[in-house]
């Protein structure tokens, strides 16, 4: 997750803020970098939500089945996972290429329409399975925090147990950032599969762009969350805010 977050950063992004400057300014032709930005924004992004999805699984399982997590969580598993992940990225970002390489716009409108659907869909299910697991796992560890509280543990339990709870925690503000992230594509896309029709152009792409941002956000704030988490790194900041003021 943290090279998808990466190349958003470094790829998506400016393409994107290249792409704003050229509409807000009227400066044309529009098409292939709007191509370019939607292929590896599609791409990357839903890169980025599926390793989320795996590593909430894999939360999942370490908390609810620790007996058996060596045995579910391994090596292979985790490799046919990433994979599966990046085929399918990669798979709506060359529908996007195909869809944009030919000019008949009213013959591709009804492909645009399932593919915005499809989208949506994928988006929600990834979202789904995330928010589920993060409950599970929260809930999980709100009852193992308890447990530390009224039983006598050894050091060795209670430290993992501890180690689990931030983990626990951290994973939830991720999920939570991510829902205000994604949340918003996922309306818009839907909203703009069925609409096409009568909703304004303007207006369609003042949402669009907003909602394409707030994606953007979201992989930006998923490295910034888990650096502020780790101990270590948040120190480091400190002191130098600290030297800089």
């Amino acid at each position: 997750m943290g090279a998808t977050d990466l190349m958003v950063g470094m790829l998506v992004q400016p393409l994107f803020v290249v792409s704003e400057i050229k509409h807000l300014n009227g400066f044309a032709p529009f098409c292939a970098l709007d191509t370019v930005v939607s292929v590896t924004s599609y791409g990357f992004c839903l890169a980025s939500v599926g390793h989320l999805v795996l590593i909430s699984v894999e939360r999942y399982v370490f908390i609810k089945l620790p007996l058996r997590y060596e045995e579910i969580a391994t090596e292979n598993r985790m490799i046919v996972g990433v994979l599966t992940v990046w085929v399918v990225s990669a798979s709506f970002s060359m529908t996007m290429i195909m869809m944009a390489s030919t000019n008949e716009l009213a013959e591709n409108q009804p492909l645009l329409t399932i593919f915005e659907l499809l989208t949506a869909f994928i988006v929600f299910v990834y979202i789904a399975v995330i928010v589920y697991t993060c409950v599970v796992v929260l809930l999980e560890s709100q009852r193992q925090k308890r447990r530390m509280q009224t039983h006598q543990l050894s050091a060795e339990e209670t430290q993992q147990l501890r180690k689990n709870n931030k983990a626990a925690y951290t994973f939830t503000i991720i999920v939570i950032g991510l829902l205000f992230s994604y949340m918003l594509t996922l309306v818009l896309n839907i909203y703009a599969a069925i609409s096409n029709d009568w909703v304004e152009p303007h207006l369609l792409y003042v949402i669009s762009s907003w909602s394409f941002t707030s994606v953007l956000l979201g992989s930006l704030l998923n490295p910034l969350i888990y650096c502020w988490r780790i101990a270590t790194l948040r120190r480091a900041f400190l002191d130098f805010m600290q030297i800089g003021t």
